[in-house]
Formats: C-alpha cells, structure tokens, sequence
C-alpha cells in the first residue's frame, strides 16, 4: 500500500494520480519510496506511516504544506488586485481633476479650433463707451445699442430666425422675445417691445436688448471672447472681480442653489426694473451669459395715428329702454339717463357730458386710458376707458367697463340706480331681500357693515350697506 506525499492519504499500487489531491505519482525509487509530484511541480516523498497509530485517519489528514502555499498564492493575489483598484483610482481622481481644469478651458479659455473664423462686421454708427448704463454691447466688430429698431438690428447681418413667424405681429405696449441669426448659425435673442400705439409686425417693432448666452450648449459659434460690454469686458473671459472693478459694487448678487446642476452666480447691475444688465458667471467665476434690457422710447416710433374704424363694442351697443328687475344685466340709470355695460363713452358724451380731462386724447391698440366727466353739478373721476382693438382709436370710442359711486367727486356725487330701483337711499330690509331672492353672496364685515354681491352673465354687482344704509355701488362688466 502506498500513500501520497502530498496530501498523506492511502493511494493505490498501480494509481498514477492521488484521488484526494490530485498530484502526480511518480515509480517507487530505490528506497521503496513512493515519489510524486506536489501541485507546484515539486518532487517529495510519500511520508512513513508505519509509527502512525491505526486509530489516526492518515486518509483525512490535512496537507499543511500545501494549504499554507496556497495562503501564500491567495495573499500574493489580494495584494494585486489591491494594487489596481488603487490605480484605478489614482487614475479616475486625475481624471476628474483634468475634467474640472477642462471647465476652464472649455468655457473659459479660447481654442481657435473651437470657433468659426466668422467676425460679425457693420458700422452702425456708434462708438463703444464705458458706460454700463449706456447699454451698449460689441459683437465683433459691430456695436449695438438699446434700444435700437429691428431694421437697424438685422441690417448688421442678423436676419430673423426660421423657426420665427416674419408675419408675427405685436400689440401695442406688449413685449416677446425672438431668435436672430448671423451667417455662420451663431445666434443672438433680441428683446422685442412694440412701442408705437398700434398693433405691428415684430419687424417693426424695436429691440430694446439681448440675451448672449455662452454657458452649454451655447448658440455662439464664432470666437466668444468677440463679445464685450464697457471697458473691455469680456464673454468667456471676464472675473467676477474683473467686472466688479470695472462697474463697482453690483445692485444684486445671487448664487445658484445648486438645483438642476446651478452653480452660476447672477450680478445685476441696474438704474430700476426696466433697464438693467444682468451678467452670469459659471462655477468658477468666469463671464458665460449676458443679458441687456433697456426699456426707454425711442425717438424714431413710426405712428400711424388713429384709426377711423368704428370698434365693434361700440357698434354692438344698443341703448336700454328700461331698469328691469335683473341685477346682472349691467343697465343702470345715471342722472336720468339708462346705460348698459360695456358702455362706449361716446353715449354719455351725446347726452351732455364732457370729458374735463384726460390722460389722453387716443387709446394706443389694446390698451387703456383715464378721463374725469362730468354734467351739470355732477363729476365722476378716474373713469377708466379700454381700448379692445389692435389699433389706435379716438378716445370717444373708449369703453367703460365700470360705474361705481365712490368715483363720484365729492360735493359733485350723482345719483345712481341699478335694477329693482337700488339706489343709495333704499330701505336696507329691501337691499336683503333682493339678493337673498338671486342667492348673492352675503359677506358679514362686522361693525354693522355688510356686502352683497351677485354675479353672471359677466356682470357682477357689488353693493354695501354700513350701518342700516347703502354706502355705496358697483357694477362692472368683465371681458372673458
């Protein structure tokens, strides 16, 4: 019987190959000896077992010498691949930190290769000063300043995006934003107000500022450092400290929450809400965004004048023939005379009353103004008066949408009365039972102070009484 010495357990006479450990067995040598080949290649002797007590299970016996080799192996293995996740690390830390060193570079620094060789090239006229607040910005070699009228904007080689309506017009006073493009697809977004006192296409419109955006996904395709405002500073390269130095102490500073990837911080530098420079600088203090809004007329807003159109409110109107008994019909009675809202101011004036002043003689298109009227000893003031069409219209053919008693001038108050005779004398227990019947809201205000209010048909009514008495009454009609 032979045993491997490996392992030590019991193999046959004619095995080439232990069954326990699986280590090549080699002929007996000269001694008798049983000679194998361990699992590292190594050639040892089967060990004597005769001393071996039979109660002692040679067979199960633990092979020492090739469990701690193994150890050895497996510590020799650890140590490896603890070495490459450590490299690998090292690795991805350098990484990362040559990617936020790119971020200056990429934002910040400029390639050539980056940039179109395109240079924005016109002479508008104007010469660059160092003056924040002369709202002024250069884009290669053009300088632009705000506000300036959309013709003048595209003939210095910005023409209206494609995807922008060119028949897209704008109400007068109203305000929208649109995309404009040089030749090499750079493009710039222009701040559009119309000024003029009818509705008109955006190309007659005026450009009171623009956005320049050079964060991600910018639309600047040219050289950014091409772009700068006041003393020299610059797009993509301008500090915060450079900018600070150049303006002084901003109006406000506001940092990025970190939301959404945010870590911009928003300077404004401003004269009030409707002119001001608002400058963005990325995470690690370099110029990426600016924005320029200087809302003030300017002195070459083409007008047309008023329109002769009759307003189709006015034409509609048709005069009451009686008070009725419905609350939200909008007729009411006024010195004597029955109206209807929406009222056109034209049908007071034909029963005598006059305008004694106003903040205008036209309404610009969809727009409003205000006039004091008055017949007789009666005046009522601040009489608002909208204009619902798109063009400009004598002030006449203004509408009034509201008849309330505290507008009445004092000393000059009139006597107005709505449906079911409520005027300001009525008894309160009739002023209850009326809009209790058409389900009004009852509002207790305390103090002997109550407010009723009906509504329908875009009419609501809103009367008060205060202390048993009518105090006043309102009705007015909403445009929905």
């Amino acid at each position: 019987m032979r045993y491997c010495s490996n392992c030590g357990a019991q193999i046959e006479d004619n095995a080439t190959f232990c069954q326990m450990c699986g280590a090549k067995i080699k002929d007996d040598n000269a001694n008798g000896e049983t000679t194998v080949l361990n699992n590292t290649g190594e050639e040892t002797t089967a060990p004597d077992t005769s001393g071996i007590p039979a109660s002692v299970n040679v067979h199960n016996q633990p092979a020492f010498s090739n469990k701690k080799k193994n150890l050895v192996k497996g510590a020799i293995i650890a140590t490896v691949l603890a070495a490459v996740v450590i490299v690998i690390i090292v690795i991805l830390a350098v990484s990362s930190a040559t990617k936020n060193n790119d971020l200056y570079d990429e934002n910040a620094i400029n390639d050539e290769n980056l940039y179109s060789e395109f240079t924005p090239d016109y002479e508008t006229g104007y010469a660059m000063s160092d003056n924040i607040f002369d709202y002024q910005i250069k884009i290669g070699n053009i300088v632009y300043q705000f506000p300036m009228s959309v013709e003048e904007f595209t003939k210095t080689g910005l023409s209206l995006s494609k995807y922008e309506d060119p028949n897209e017009k704008l109400s007068s006073g109203y305000s929208t934003i649109a995309y404009f493009d040089y030749q090499d697809g750079s493009s710039v977004v222009g701040k559009i107000v119309n000024f003029s006192k009818n509705e008109a296409l955006l190309t007659d419109c005026h450009i009171t500022g623009v956005i320049v955006d050079y964060k991600n996904d910018s639309n600047i395709k040219f050289n950014p450092s091409l772009i700068k405002l006041a003393k020299g500073i610059t797009l993509n390269e301008s500090t915060i400290d450079e900018v600070k130095a150049a303006y002084g102490e901003p109006n406000e500073v506001l940092t990025g929450d970190g939301e959404y990837n945010d870590n911009n911080t928003y300077v404004t530098y401003s004269e009030d809400i409707y002119n001001a420079i608002d400058l963005t600088f990325n995470e690690i203090g370099i110029l990426c965004a600016i924005e320029i809004e200087n809302i003030k007329k300017p002195n070459d807003v083409k007008e047309i004048g008023p329109s002769n159109n009759i307003p189709e409110l006015v034409k509609k109107y048709i005069k009451p023939t009686e008070l009725g008994t419905d609350l939200t019909s909008g007729i009411f009675e006024l010195e004597g005379e029955l109206y209807q809202l929406p009222l056109p101011l034209n049908e007071m004036l034909e029963n005598g009353w006059s305008v004694v002043e106003s903040s205008a003689s036209t309404i610009p298109g969809r727009s409003n103004e205000y006039v004091n009227i008055s017949k007789g000893n009666v005046q009522i003031d601040n009489i608002c008066i909208k204009n619902y069409e798109e063009y400009e219209i004598p002030i006449k053919y203004g509408i009034i949408e509201k008849m309330d008693t505290t507008s009445f001038s004092y000393g000059k108050e009139g006597r107005l009365v709505i449906a079911n005779n409520i005027d300001m004398n009525m008894n309160v227990s009739n002023v209850d039972s009326i809009f209790e019947a058409e389900n009004a809201v009852k509002e207790d205000k305390g103090d002997g102070w109550y407010d009723y209010k009906v509504s329908a048909n875009s009419i609501t009514v809103d009367v008060c009484v205060e202390n048993k008495k009518v105090s006043y009454i309102v009705v007015y009609w909403s445009n929905n």
